[in-house]
């Protein structure tokens, strides 16, 4: 994970050292840095499977909030070090200067994430290969098995409304890509993807307005 803090200060910097603890790098000088501490689970967002990080926009009590919105995989390491699939978490400062993650909401069992059932973490594996928000909302792109127990994968398009601190509106939806007049062909494994404008020509050719946006998908 590599993302500029949007008030341009700080930069992200997770790896896979130390269970993925992440590391903030000061913008204006980088021999000034700040390892997050171990010891809190929402501070370890790099993984040796995937992961995808962005700084995003959530509304909670009438209060926007600068968010980072985190897709991880479970790669494996021992649960007491093991975050949520898919969270909203918030950068604080602490009063001694160090700084920390917390979620963007969290109050007795309700929190800003979902998980998969411990049962099935290792065998129900979820790749995190992009994200961005949207009008209101933020998405994921995944790619997954079909079910618990098939050997089929797709990819899907995960979204969380960024006004549900508690993540109740938590929807995904099966992408499917087949090539014309190519019987049983599909091709439905994302590898990358890139959300931006349209353009002059694919706007022409499927009568779209090229000031729109599109999710393009390799």
């Amino acid at each position: 994970v590599l993302e500029k803090y949007p008030d341009g200060h700080y930069l992200l910097y997770c790896g896979t050292l130390r269970q993925g603890v992440c590391l903030l790098f000061s913008t204006k000088d980088f021999n000034t840095q700040s390892y997050l501490s171990v010891s809190n689970v929402l501070n370890l967002i790099g993984n040796r499977l995937s992961v995808y990080a962005f700084f995003g926009k959530a509304t909670y009590m009438g209060r926007e909030f600068t968010t980072l919105y985190v897709g991880s995989s479970y790669d494996g390491r021992p649960l007491e070090y093991s975050g949520d699939a898919v969270s909203a978490r918030k950068l604080d400062q602490n009063i001694d200067g160090r700084f920390n993650i917390s979620y963007l909401f969290q109050a007795g069992d309700s929190k800003s994430g979902i998980d998969i059932d411990q049962m099935h973490k290792n065998n129900f594996i979820v790749r995190y290969i992009y994200g961005f928000e949207h009008q209101g909302f933020s998405y994921f792109l995944t790619v997954q098995l079909d079910g618990l127990y098939d050997e089929r994968y797709s990819s899907r398009l995960v979204r969380v409304c960024q006004g549900d601190h508690q993540f109740y509106s938590y929807t995904e939806v099966q992408l499917s890509c087949k090539k014309p007049n190519a019987f049983g062909k599909y091709y439905n494994i994302a590898l990358a993807a890139h959300f931006g404008r349209i353009g002059s020509d694919v706007a022409a050719k499927f009568s779209l307005n090229s000031k729109d946006r599109m999710l393009y998908i390799l």
